[in-house]
């Protein structure tokens, strides 16, 4: 009868009826039919005999206890590596990520649930959105139920930046539901299934269809790509090479970020309407700031979405992005790419690149702009790393007194808002950044300050929140807007068990707190 265990305590059943998953299909949608030709007591045995888990079955995104289904259905499915990178978002998640990355999140999913996947991702800070809700072709599932008996959903339709179905060339509709497909007890399916309110996105020109569909186009192939498949130091490159074509880039290398940020949002204009797009609705100056962390000689990582915008914008074809992206393997060949150094939690590429800096300084005698132009980082960034390695130069003229300076750095170690300093000082943003990022100690004192503040703000909103709602459930008290209850879950959490020790046993009852965090990521 059985040969797996859940929970230590009784017999796993096995599932006698298993359908084909297809090559493009969800694991979500899969475990749903498989729901529909089993009977069982409820959806959360079906999960528990499939994941060995009760709600890993119901999300509908990224997944979790991936070693457990494998050997509950004995392989049949596949290595679970395949079957999150195919099978799920994450494939397009990590297409860019540090191999170390992928591989740690990958061995996460597998062995069990990841509470803080989507900020592992970047998702919560990428201001695209977290929720990914289910997306879907009715000709596809029309030619899917005739041809291979049942409708299902398709990853490709499911990435957060595709918004229209490239083989039938119509806008996709949504299957929308106020509640997160994991909260539910049952399946949203193409055909059948929970009932579901379908919403169509609304009629759009022809040219905005053409640059929807080939977003679409390139993001399937992003997806398809493979894990850690896309270096980000390369796809820098790639940028660079791709904006100096088009004159975006200066006779000194600069990049002309404000040009290039319009250039995006402009082809992009009229889908600033759809709510997938509000990542593009921020000002020209967020954007100039994006591209250029992703265009950078040490790039930051970013929402694929993000990437996608861009390659979009640059390439006409996704051939002739991928020629590109090879063709800039022998850009810079003095570059070190970015290793990851486990031990010390920082990339090893940039510190080799700082310490080349500081022998052009030292050894060649190079100007501090100097060395930096030479290895391609902008003058600010050379005086700042100038400053933290403690090189003698000669600085440029100062626009603040000594006495602005030490006012700022006062009212920074106190914690200040940098808006407050910059307004007492009159120093700029912009400043207070480069200060705060050349004296690491002011910068561990305004952080931990910062930090002691937003700890003694949301201690008290939650308190008064609990007394507020005395003897209400957990659920409802966490969902009051403004209440502190994830500031403290993710930041003093200790605390939050001691006022709340009723916390693990309400936890227990409900998907995890990481279904929580995943939706309002």
């Amino acid at each position: 009868m059985a040969d797996s265990i859940f929970g230590g305590a009784r017999d796993l059943l096995r599932i006698p009826n298993l359908p084909t998953l297809f090559a493009d299909e969800t694991l979500y949608s899969w475990a749903g039919s498989v729901h529909l030709l089993n009977p069982t007591p409820d959806v959360l045995e079906t999960s528990r005999r499939l994941y060995s888990a009760p709600y890993a079955a119901l999300m509908h995104d990224f997944p979790s206890h991936l070693d457990a289904l494998c050997r509950n259905v004995d392989g049949t499915l596949g290595e679970p590596t395949a079957l999150a990178l195919r099978h799920t978002l994450l494939g397009y998640f990590l297409t860019a990520r540090p191999r170390y990355e992928s591989d740690r999140i990958l061995r996460a999913v597998e062995s069990g649930p990841v509470s803080s996947l989507k900020f592992w991702l970047g998702i919560a800070a990428s201001r695209v959105g977290g929720r990914h809700p289910l997306k879907g072709c009715p000709h596809c599932f029309d030619e899917q139920r005739a041809k291979l008996g049942r409708a299902y959903w398709r990853v490709s339709h499911q990435l957060p930046s595709v918004l229209c179905c490239v083989e039938h060339e119509e806008m996709l509709e949504m299957a929308w539901d106020e509640v997160t497909p994991v909260h539910r007890r049952g399946w949203l399916l193409p055909r059948g299934g929970l009932e579901t309110a379908w919403r169509k996105y609304p009629s759009i020109g022809e040219t905005l269809f053409q640059r929807l569909r080939q977003l679409a186009d390139f993001s399937s192939h992003w997806a398809a790509h493979g894990s850690s498949s896309l270096d980000a130091t390369r796809l820098a490159d790639t940028y660079r090479t791709a904006m100096r074509r088009l004159d975006l880039v200066t006779k000194g290398g600069s990049l002309r970020l404000a040009e290039i940020a319009r250039l995006v949002r402009h082809h992009y204009e009229e889908a600033e309407a759809f709510d997938e797009f509000r990542a593009i609705r921020n000002g020209t100056e967020s954007w100039s700031n994006l591209i250029g962390s992703m265009s950078r000689l040490a790039p930051r990582a970013c929402h694929p979405f993000k990437h996608l915008l861009l390659i979009s914008t640059l390439f006409s074809t996704w051939s002739n992005f991928v020629a590109s992206y090879e063709d800039c393997a022998s850009i810079s060949i003095e570059r070190v790419p970015p290793q990851h150094d486990g031990n010390r939690g920082h990339d090893l590429g940039l510190e080799l690149l700082q310490q080349r800096f500081a022998k052009l300084v030292i050894n060649d005698g190079l100007s501090v702009s100097a060395a930096g132009h030479r290895i391609g980082i902008t003058a600010t960034t050379a005086v700042r790393w100038a400053k933290v390695q403690g090189l003698k130069f000669t600085p440029r003229a100062k626009t603040y007194t000594h006495e602005q300076v030490e006012e700022a750095r006062k009212l920074l170690n106190r914690g200040e808002e940098k808006s407050r300093v910059s307004e007492v000082t009159c120093i700029a943003l912009g400043s207070l950044n480069r200060l705060l990022s050349s004296e690491p100690e002011v910068a561990r004192a305004w952080h931990a300050a910062r930090h002691e503040f937003a700890r003694t703000a949301n201690r008290s909103r939650f308190l008064a929140t609990l007394s507020a709602m005395a003897g209400r459930p957990l659920k409802e008290i966490r969902a009051v807007h403004g209440c502190g209850y994830m500031w403290l879950y993710r930041h003093d959490r200790a605390w939050l068990m001691e006022n709340l020790p009723f916390l693990s046993q309400v936890a227990d009852e409900a998907p995890g707190e990481g279904s929580k965090q995943h939706s309002e990521a």
